[in-house]
């Protein structure tokens, strides 16, 4: 069954020159389990908002069922105030209203006759059978009874997304679009999300720069780029695949083109010299043009240049309309070394609680020089207080950490503290230091801030592009420990693979929290959990 399929599809934003998508062309069945993505900026949110018909664009878009499309939006905004069963019942305002009003009159001790029509009313509407529902789903996704009653605001970043998605799967929708939902969920809760996802009947589009989630729980990849909208079958490691092998062809035909123009230019060339070496002595009175008095071999080996020349520029003009475009790969280094002795971090005994209960318990390990440390964990566990206590941004309770001396740190917190809001971008990573600015600028350009964009201040940046210069002016610090909590939040894949690469040949020690599982499994070789 054919749930919205779209032709042509084209917009422009009124301040923009160019169009964002061009002549873009898809469909989506009861079947789709599809990954939408794309760098930054390159359309992915607007696509979305046109299917979700919030936006007009020219092209032609048909939708089967437009109302039963349920969307979750990439940052959740409940109403912490309410109960969860309360949450559910904004799913269906009618209900909502009839529920609010019954409670208000047996409160207010209303005449029974009153109650009795809200009730009846409240049957009529299916009030009972939408209780019963939502008792069921949220069994599925992990709540109890006494959850219903809880406020949403003691509910965890993980649980809320839960909720989030129970409360759009209650109305049973044709199609799911879900951007960005593995945005502040752990480990466990990214997990059940994958697994429910591929065991859903219910087709669905996400946007993610998970890679290990698009190859869990996707079918198919949407690419947006340079040549529009391209369609991929597989998850995302075949996607890389066919990429490479596509890749891979376009370069081959290249090759193939570039070496018979080459061809062509030595016969074209051994030819007109041969026909201008020969013309003097076959012309009239030695000296004729070569067009309109040679009248031998050297008129017809001219012809045969002039019709090689015409072959050679039909070819490089082709060769130039197939040639595949490479994208600029930028890559960057982080300096810094590890010295001294081989264990340079060691911590014994250490304990830390915010309130009588200790968050962490009696934690001890050590570190050698050069290690590759995960620190891994539900949300709430402990993992951003652990790397607070290491790099002596909160005070233990108890225990000791133990730094060697010789160790310099750098430190990637998910705040910005150490940025000056009153600097423009390039001057806050090179620290006004002129010698390394087209180091930095490499380094931005592999975070995606690229061109005139070094040089807007930093108090006009969105949260992604401030994370993205906290991170840049900690890499370039050269710092023998790396000490960084979730670097890949708000990094496109291209970046994210700029920043594994650069890590992977590091030369220092690392200490990482991420919920970015291919990216941890790249970079990390030792795990602690809390």
């Amino acid at each position: 069954m054919l749930y919205i399929q779209g032709q042509n599809i084209s917009f422009k934003y009124e301040d923009a020159e160019n169009e964002i998508l061009k002549n873009i062309s898809f469909t989506v069945d009861k079947d789709s389990k599809i990954g939408l993505i794309g760098s930054n900026g390159c359309g992915k949110t607007t696509l979305l908002k046109i299917l979700l018909g919030k936006l007009a664009f020219e092209g032609n878009l048909y939708r089967n069922n437009a109302d039963k499309i349920a969307y979750l939006p990439q940052e959740l905004d409940p109403d912490d105030d309410i109960k969860m069963i309360d949450y559910f019942f904004h799913t269906r305002p009618e209900l909502a209203e009839l529920r609010k009003r019954l409670s208000e009159s047996e409160e207010n001790h209303a005449d029974d006759e009153q109650i009795a029509l809200l009730w009846y009313d409240y049957a009529k509407f299916d009030g009972y059978t939408f209780e019963a529902d939502i008792s069921k789903i949220a069994g599925k996704f992990g709540f109890c009874e006494d959850d219903l009653e809880r406020p949403v605001s003691t509910f965890s970043g993980g649980e809320k997304t839960k909720l989030a998605l129970a409360s759009l799967l209650i109305g049973e929708p044709d199609l799911l679009i879900l951007d960005e939902p593995t945005n502040h969920i752990d480990e466990n809760s990214l997990v059940w999300l994958e697994g429910y996802l591929i065991n859903l009947k219910t087709p669905y589009i996400v946007v993610s720069h998970d890679r290990k989630f698009l190859d869990n729980c996707t079918k198919k990849i949407w690419e947006i780029g340079r040549e529009g909208l391209k369609e991929f079958s597989g998850n995302y490691s075949l996607y890389k695949q066919e990429k490479e092998r596509e890749l891979n062809y376009k370069i081959d035909q290249q090759k193939t083109a570039n070496k018979k123009v080459k061809q062509l230019k030595q016969a074209y060339t051994d030819r007109k010299q041969w026909a201008e070496t020969h013309q003097a002595s076959t012309g009239i009175e030695g000296n004729a043009k070569t067009y309109n008095s040679v009248t031998n071999f050297a008129k017809y080996a001219m012809q045969k240049a002039k019709n090689i020349e015409t072959r050679m520029e039909k070819l490089i003009e082709k060769a130039e309309s197939e040639k595949p475009f490479m994208e600029k790969k930028r890559s960057f280094s982080i300096d810094g070394e590890s010295s001294g002795g081989n264990i340079i971090l060691r911590v014994e005994d250490l304990s830390f609680g915010f309130t009588n209960e200790y968050l962490i318990d009696g934690l001890s390990f050590e570190l050698n020089r050069n290690d590759r440390l995960a620190v891994c964990g539900k949300n709430g566990s402990g993992k951003s207080t652990l790397l607070k206590l290491l790099t002596g941004n909160l005070t233990a309770d108890d225990g000791t950490v133990k730094w060697s001396p010789s160790v310099k740190i750098g430190y990637y917190a998910q705040e910005f503290e150490n940025l000056d809001f009153n600097k423009t971008i390039l001057d806050e990573v090179a620290q006004g230091d002129n010698l390394i600015q087209n180091k930095a600028r490499t380094l931005l350009g592999c975070l995606k801030i690229e061109k005139d964009m070094v040089f807007r201040k930093i108090s006009g940046l969105s949260i992604g592009e401030r994370s993205k210069t906290a991170l840049a002016k900690i890499l370039m610090t050269e710092p023998s420990v790396l000490i960084l909590d979730e670097p890949t939040n708000h990094l496109e894949i291209e970046s994210r693979e700029a920043l594994e690469n650069a890590i992977i040949n590091y030369q220092g020690t690392l200490i990482v929290v991420s919920h970015d599982r291919y990216f941890r499994e790249k970079v990390t070789d030792k795990m602690i959990e809390l």
